[in-house]
């Protein structure tokens, strides 16, 4: 017979979680130059980001850079990814804002609200922001992350709802 505390189950719906609890997690700033910025979910635990927020940062290489948020299973495959801009150009930034069932409005400079799905990542996948590496020096800065996780040892996914 299966009981509570042997597994959560969790649904495809953001106000349908089992047991687990919230997590603010600011990322260390990459550095110039660094591509992506993001974490793996840890061994212990199955997550979903609820927000992300983020710079980037274009140096004054010409060129037009294309940000966006990935997600990626544990070989390296992409699964999903969005543009967070409209297309950064040279000397120019914008801070990203992410959040599930938020409306897609991307812009190029100033500040790009977009939308996310609800997804469950098992441990080992990774949720990254990553640019195109146009400019030699152009930076993700302030990368910030609100996760729901779930212990991986009483967690289960249903379809549905």
């Amino acid at each position: 017979m299966t009981v509570l505390s042997d597994f959560a189950s969790l649904l495809a719906s953001p106000g349908m979680l089992g047991i687990g609890w919230a997590e603010h997690i600011l990322l260390p700033d990459p550095g110039a130059g660094v591509t992506t910025v993001g974490r793996v979910v840890p061994g212990s635990t199955w997550e979903t980001v609820h927000t992300a927020r983020a710079t980037f940062t274009a140096d004054a290489t010409v060129g037009t850079r294309n940000p966006r948020l990935e997600f990626v299973a544990p070989d390296g495959t992409l699964l999903y990814a969005i543009n967070v801009s409209s297309g950064v150009v040279a000397s120019t930034s914008v801070v990203v804002n992410l959040a599930i069932g938020s409306e897609y409005g991307p812009a190029a400079t100033g500040i790009s609200s977009l939308g996310w799905p609800f997804l469950v990542a098992q441990s080992g996948f990774v949720t990254r922001f990553a640019d195109d590496g146009v400019g030699p020096a152009d930076e993700w800065t302030d990368v910030v992350m609100y996760v729901q996780r779930y212990p991986s040892n009483i967690t289960r996914v249903l379809s549905g709802a």
